[in-house]
């Protein structure tokens, strides 16, 4: 039953990082409330993958967090070259990347100088995501 369990979480959670990717980058419009309930869910979805994994494997949740962190990083640069590549085809940069991404899930580590410079090449991605709503007082 454990498994089952487990498995219907991998998969809810996956389609929520997936619906947050899509709300974050324009592709889907909603509410800053309803934004802050999904990343709560997500958050709350991750927290029992991270409790169970280690469990499982006998080892500290900060271990399991760290890897979690690892390879949900790794997903959210793909999905951004994925969109990027869906939005500009003709962009031959991304290769260096592409390539990078790959070796990393072959266990290799990225290279930080070479993520941060697309990271800002990225930055448009998520010009339309939600914000807060205004305050209305002065900083």
């Amino acid at each position: 039953m454990f498994g089952k369990v487990r498995k219907y979480d991998v998969i809810q959670r996956e389609k929520l990082d997936e619906l947050i990717f899509r709300v974050e980058t324009g592709q889907q419009q909603m509410s800053w409330k309803a934004y802050q309930r999904l990343k709560a869910n997500a958050q709350e979805l991750t927290n029992r993958e991270v409790r169970l994994s280690a469990a499982q494997n006998g080892s500290t949740c900060e271990a399991q967090l760290r890897l979690y962190r690892k390879a949900r990083h790794l997903e959210r640069m793909e999905a951004m070259v994925s969109r990027h590549l869906a939005l500009h085809p003709e962009d031959q940069s991304m290769d260096p990347l592409i390539e990078a991404l790959g070796s990393a899930r072959a266990g290799k580590d990225l290279d930080p100088e070479l993520i941060r410079k697309f990271r800002k090449k990225f930055d448009y991605l998520y010009a339309n995501r939600p914000v807060p709503p205004h305050s209305g007082t002065k900083r």
